[in-house]
């Protein structure tokens, strides 16, 4: 959406039990349309993913409320991997899990899941071309703004002060 040379890249519901979080797409989508963030359709083009785990969603209205993953198969008797730790970013470090069954399962190997790897072939060419700007992926469990280097307790964004400040903007 919009016509701008600036990619800001939006996705949400890569955690299937977090159902708010496509609804909140489902709200930006409007705002861009119709609403606050209309103003910005000339100076960026926004790529919004709703959904990023379709089958892991579908079964937490139909089967298990708490399901985390995506409903993959082939990994003995567990089902699913953890989509938003099988990304090719500190792929299998902390906070992951190798084993199967856990709901932190980072999968076989990164971008080794559907989902993940349609996004990755999706988002390639902004990503070459420089013109992906941004790159935010809304989850709704807690109240927290995250970013990058989050995925242990130690290392820190070269622009942590900036990230900050935007963050805690009002």
């Amino acid at each position: 959406v919009g016509s701008g040379s600036k990619v800001v890249s939006v996705d949400c519901g890569i955690h299937a039990r977090e159902w708010i979080s496509p609804a909140y797409c489902q709200w930006f989508m409007n705002e861009i349309r119709d609403g606050q963030f209309k103003e910005y359709l000339s100076d960026l083009t926004f790529i919004i993913m709703p959904v990023i785990n379709p089958d892991g969603y579908v079964n937490t209205w139909n089967g298990d409320r708490m399901w985390r993953k995506n409903r993959a198969t082939g990994y003995g008797s567990c089902i699913g991997v953890d989509l938003n730790r099988n990304y090719d970013a500190n792929h299998s470090g902390p906070g992951a899990s190798d084993r199967p069954c856990s709901d932190t399962y980072h999968g076989p190997s990164a971008f080794s899941e559907p989902e993940s790897k349609a996004q990755q072939e999706y988002m390639q060419p902004y990503i070459n071309d420089g013109s992906l700007k941004a790159f935010l992926t809304f989850h709704s469990y807690s109240q927290l703004i995250i970013f990058p280097y989050s995925y242990d307790y130690t290392s820190q964004a070269p622009n942590k002060a900036e990230l900050n400040s935007v963050g805690q903007d009002q």
